[in-house]
């Protein structure tokens, strides 16, 4: 089964970044990166994603970026 996420920044401050996610702009949930230690939290999840697959690869993007030191303001998962 494929897999694609993507991934759209909402609000940024010097601290965290906060990204809308989901497998579609109508079908999202929140996820909240802190861009000095890489914590990602998730704010709400994508409705009937029951095993949150959209979330763990979200995180795992933007993880990714972090590493980088790159916020940006729209990426993608896909597998």
């Amino acid at each position: 089964m494929a897999i694609y996420v993507t991934i759209y920044k909402i609000s940024e401050s010097d601290s965290f970044a906060i990204y809308e996610y989901g497998p579609n702009e109508d079908c999202v949930g929140q996820i909240q990166i802190n861009k000095g230690t890489g914590e990602i939290e998730i704010l709400s999840n994508v409705p009937s994603d029951d095993k949150m697959t959209s979330a763990l690869c979200a995180k795992r993007k933007l993880y990714l970026h972090w590493k980088n030191k790159e916020f940006p303001d729209k990426t993608f998962y896909a597998a």
